[in-house]
C-alpha cells in the first residue's frame, strides 16, 4: 500500500516539476556580468563604462553612493552652466532617483538593437585619499535614439569625486559636469542629455 502511495507520488512530483527540462537563457545584457564590487575608486569607472554598454540602469546606479549605507554621502550633481540655465528647477533637487529615470527613459527610446557607448579620455586621478579620490575626464557618449529631436552625441568634461561608502566599497558621492572648450562646442553636454531624458 505505501509502496503504490510512494510511486503515485513520485510520478505525480517528476511530472509537475521541471526537474529535467532546460531552461531559457537569461539575457546576457541583463546578468550584471559587467558589473564588479567597487572595492577600488577605479572599479567604480569600469563599471560606469560597463552599464553604458550593457545599457542597464540598475548597474548603473550602484556605481552611486548609498544613503542606506552611509547617510553622510548624499549624492550631488553640478551641472554644466547651460544646462543648468535651461533646466534649472530640475535640476536643483536632482537626487540618484532621477539619475535612475534619465538612464531608463535614455535606454527605453534607443534603435532596436543598439548600444550606448561612453568613452573616456584624459582620465586621471587627482586625488587620491584612504576614504575618496578625485577622477577627472573629458568623455563622449553615443546615444543611438530613436528621437529625432534629441541628439545622438554628447560631448564635455566631468569631475568626480568617488567615497568610500562602507563595506569596503567606493561610489560617486558628488558630480561636477562642464564643457569642455577644447571639444566641438557644438555638442551638448552629459547634463543636457540628463535633463532631455527626464522631461
Amino acid at each position: 500500500m505505501y509502496r503504490l502511495i510512494y510511486s503515485i507520488f513520485f510520478i505525480a512530483l517528476l511530472q509537475g516539476c521541471s526537474w529535467f527540462a532546460t531552461r531559457t537563457p537569461e539575457d546576457p545584457s541583463n546578468s550584471g556580468l559587467g558589473f564588479k564590487p567597487p572595492t577600488t575608486p577605479d572599479l567604480v569607472i569600469t563599471n560606469l563604462q560597463n552599464a553604458f554598454t550593457d545599457n542597464n540602469a540598475e548597474n548603473y546606479i550602484l556605481c552611486f553612493t548609498d544613503t542606506l549605507i552611509n547617510k553622510n554621502l548624499q549624492f550631488q550633481f553640478t551641472p554644466s552652466g547651460e544646462a543648468n540655465a535651461r533646466y534649472a528647477s530640475l535640476f536643483a533637487n536632482w537626487n540618484i532617483n532621477n539619475e535612475r529615470a534619465a538612464f531608463l527613459s535614455m535606454v527605453s527610446r534607443l534603435e532596436q538593437n543598439s548600444r550606448l557607448l561612453l568613452t573616456l579620455s584624459n582620465s586621471r586621478f587627482d586625488i587620491l585619499l584612504p576614504d575618496s579620490a578625485v577622477y577627472v575626464s573629458d568623455y563622449s557618449i553615443s546615444v543611438p535614439t530613436v528621437v529625432t529631436a534629441f541628439e545622438k552625441n554628447y560631448v564635455g568634461s566631468m569631475r568626480l569625486t568617488i567615497s568610500q561608502i562602507g563595506n569596503g566599497l567606493w561610489g560617486i558621492s558628488r558630480w561636477i559636469d562642464s564643457r569642455n572648450p577644447g571639444i566641438d562646442s557644438t555638442l551638448s553636454t552629459w547634463s543636457i542629455l540628463k535633463g532631455q531624458y527626464s522631461n
